[in-house]
């Protein structure tokens, strides 16, 4: 049943529904909320990070950043690595691009 649920969803079976959401998720930020790109020197707690993965080619992971300074930005994300920075994300070279969205007010 689940992998007829994948199938139809056009997701693989390999990716974890938060991965996938992540594009939907920053559609929504910057499309219905009102959110808006931010620099990483100007990010502040509760603003939401994207990675943009270079062999999926799509948005497909996301974090929150709960702190930081001078760009390099502290981020709680899910899986076996909960807390991270900004240059950790960056360091393997497999990302190649970052947006960062704070999210608008609710009407």
């Amino acid at each position: 049943m689940l992998s007829t649920c994948l199938a139809l969803s056009g997701l693989l079976a390999f990716e974890s529904f938060t991965w996938a959401a992540a594009t939907n998720l920053r559609q929504h930020l910057k499309n219905r909320r009102g959110g808006r790109e931010i620099s990483r020197y100007d990010a502040r707690p509760g603003d939401v990070s994207f990675a943009f993965y270079q062999k999926d080619r799509k948005w497909n992971h996301a974090g929150v950043v709960t702190g930081g300074k001078r760009g390099n930005l502290n981020i709680t994300q899910h899986g076996s690595k909960n807390h991270t920075t900004l240059n950790q994300w960056l360091k393997p070279k497999k990302i190649t691009a970052v947006s960062i969205i704070r999210p608008g007010r609710r009407k």
